[in-house]
């Protein structure tokens, strides 16, 4: 099975205040690794509830709210 890395950046609030995933990543978007056919057959929203999966399990301290796909290769 083939693999993606896909690049992606995502909003919340964090303390009243809003916040980015590029806080959390030197100024730089974060990613995450998935299996191409699992990204693929999902549409739009489902792939955004993938990145928001992502991004709340590594920063809990965020209540995040959108997350979207800035870049996604094939590894």
């Amino acid at each position: 099975m083939s693999q993606l890395k896909v690049k992606f950046d995502a909003s919340g609030h964090r303390n009243g205040a809003v916040c980015n995933a590029h806080e959390f990543c030197n100024g730089g978007f974060d990613s995450c690794i998935i299996e191409s056919t699992r990204w693929y057959q999902a549409d739009v929203h489902e792939q955004e509830a993938i990145l928001l999966g992502v991004v709340r399990q590594r920063y809990p301290e965020v209540t995040w709210e959108s997350a979207s796909a800035i870049e996604v290769k094939q590894i």
